[in-house]
């Protein structure tokens, strides 16, 4: 959600409502969080998300720039714009300000 949306919920609902804006330097760690969770196969989906995570996943793409910057990527579709992996690294960058460590079980 952007700015002004996050802004509003913040003083109508909840003030632990923020903003979170992508930017270059944030998306690699939690891109690359998101794959180590994968891989070792902490995440679980209900039966039928799996294959459209999986999906939106293959959609984003990990490019380096000549500079050697890291930027993940994904190309607007008839599905959204990697829409469920942008969710998910959104509630993993609410996890990251929780009092709790992706090492926790």
């Amino acid at each position: 959600m952007g700015g002004p949306v996050a802004e509003q919920l913040h003083d109508d609902v909840s003030p632990l409502i923020r903003p979170f804006v992508f930017t270059a330097s944030s998306k690699p760690p939690l891109f690359e969080r998101l794959r180590a969770l994968a891989v070792d196969g902490r995440l679980v989906f209900r039966p039928g998300l799996e294959e459209q995570v999986r999906d939106d996943v293959r959609a984003v793409k990990r490019v380096v720039t000549p500079e050697g910057k890291i930027k993940f990527q994904a190309e607007r579709s008839d599905k959204g714009h990697a829409d469920l992996v942008s969710a998910l690294v959104l509630a993993l960058a609410a996890w990251n300000d929780m009092p709790c460590s992706f090492a926790d079980p």
